[in-house]
Order: structure tokens, then sequence, then C-alpha cells
């Protein structure tokens, strides 16, 4: 339940299944579920897309990088 993609899941329902207990009984349904359902396939797809595009942003990353090294840097010990 501590990992960091299960927390992203639980975070992202509407972008990803997660599945806390590996399983078949927790598996098997997930799976039948995105077998069976075009249309959630197809909104997980997208909506993952958009996540994508800004959580992953590198311009957005850079500048929480940047801001984190600078919050550092004026901490003093």
């Amino acid at each position: 339940d501590y990992a960091t993609g299960v927390r992203w899941g639980q975070r992202h329902s509407d972008a990803a299944l997660t599945a806390t207990n590996p399983g078949p009984e927790m598996l098997t349904p997930i799976l039948e579920r995105l077998r069976d359902d075009a249309s959630l396939r197809v909104s997980m797809a997208k909506r993952g897309a958009e996540i994508a595009r800004s959580e992953f942003d590198p311009v957005q990353i850079r500048n929480r990088f940047v801001s984190m090294l600078c919050e550092a840097a004026l901490v003093r010990a």
C-alpha cells in the first residue's frame, strides 16, 4: 500500500485501476473490467495522457527542482 506506484494509482483512479493485493481474487475482476469496458479503457488512456502532460512536464519539473535547491540553500544549520 505504501509503494509510490500504488499511491499514484489511488490518487489517479480515473487513470489507473490499482490492486493493493496481488492475488488473483483482486486482479481477476480488474482485468475482466478492463477487458469488457472499452469506454473505460479509452477514458483511462485519455486521462493518463493528460496527467502525464501536467505531472511530467520538463519545465515544471525543472522549476520545482530549482525552487527546492534555492530553499535548501537558505536553510542554515
